[in-house]
């Protein structure tokens, strides 16, 4: 929103993403248009500096939703992440500043 990054998704593939895009841009877009400001954008360096957050992070291994291995963690600056494993391979992994 603007220049500050507050979520971030990976996938590992684009079919993946594509089950899961309508059900993010209905969490995303109320909170970007209440935002406004769409003249600007972050760069580059506004994602590397979130990923950055949450690389030294705890991460705990909770029960998963559905099969895989799901792991979360949470910083003390409202970040929080989530990931989800099957057969050893990053599905999928989210990243959303609070």
């Amino acid at each position: 929103m603007g220049r500050k990054v507050v979520a971030l998704d990976l996938f590992d593939s684009p079919k993946t993403c594509e089950k899961l895009w309508h059900r993010l841009l209905t969490g995303v877009a109320p909170d970007a248009v209440e935002e406004g400001d769409g003249d600007t954008t972050a760069g580059p360096d506004a994602v590397k500096r979130l990923l950055d957050t949450i690389r030294d992070l705890s991460w705990e291994k909770v029960e998963p939703v559905c099969e895989g291995e799901e792991y979360r963690a949470q910083s003390d600056s409202r970040v929080h992440a989530s990931a989800l494993l099957v057969g050893g391979t990053l599905v999928h992994a989210s990243v959303v500043r609070g």
